[in-house]
């Protein structure tokens, strides 16, 4: 697999979300599919994340992130790994 440089300001739209719990948790902070999504930081040893919507800043767990589904090709995950 050809490893792709990240953009620090690169922005994913969410499609939807795979996983009905954590679905409901990102509703309950008002992040709905069509937002979008990017990464501002990263907590050192493979913490949570530091993620920016139009709704705010907050902190999600990788394995929340991969709960996401998002509208291009290249998910935030797959970027945020290939940075690490």
């Amino acid at each position: 697999m050809e490893e792709r440089k990240r953009d620090r300001d690169e922005i994913f739209k969410i499609k939807g979300f795979s996983d009905p719990a954590m679905a409901a948790r990102f509703l309950e902070l008002g992040i709905l599919p069509g937002d979008t999504i990017k990464e501002v930081g990263k907590a050192p040893f493979n913490g949570a994340l530091r993620v920016e919507t139009q709704k705010g800043v907050f902190g999600v767990r990788k394995a929340e992130l991969e709960a996401i589904i998002f509208d291009s090709e290249a998910d935030i995950f797959t970027a945020i790994n290939d940075a690490s």
